[in-house]
């Protein structure tokens, strides 16, 4: 139990420091719950808030995760779970990126 917990708190502290790289990143009025809009020359994008946090949390999520888990020669069931939550959500935000531009490519 005392593994989860370490990990919930490593995975917390990377979604903490996520909210205000958003921010710094995308403009200080974005919050994880705000709207993200972005104009790309003609095309206009409005997006929910959490677009813009969730990839920044999995590129300090996963390689911080790996290494931990690398440390312990994987050995640690709850990192592996959290390693494998993660690849999870990357699959995820990769299919939902993809179905956008689907969307996008073929006019609906």
């Amino acid at each position: 139990m005392r593994n989860v917990l370490v990990e919930l708190a490593w995975l917390a502290g990377c979604y903490a420091l996520a909210i205000p790289a958003t921010r710094v990143l995308l403009g200080s009025w974005l919050m994880p719950w705000g709207i993200l809009d972005i104009q790309m020359h003609n095309t206009y994008f409005v997006m929910p808030g959490w677009t813009g946090l969730l990839p920044l949390f999995l590129a300090a999520a996963t390689p911080l995760t790996l290494v931990r888990a690398a440390q312990a020669r994987f050995a640690q069931r709850s990192t592996n779970l959290a390693l494998g939550a993660l690849a999870l959500l990357w699959l995820l935000l990769g299919a939902l990126v993809g179905f956008r531009a689907w969307l996008g490519l073929s006019g609906h």
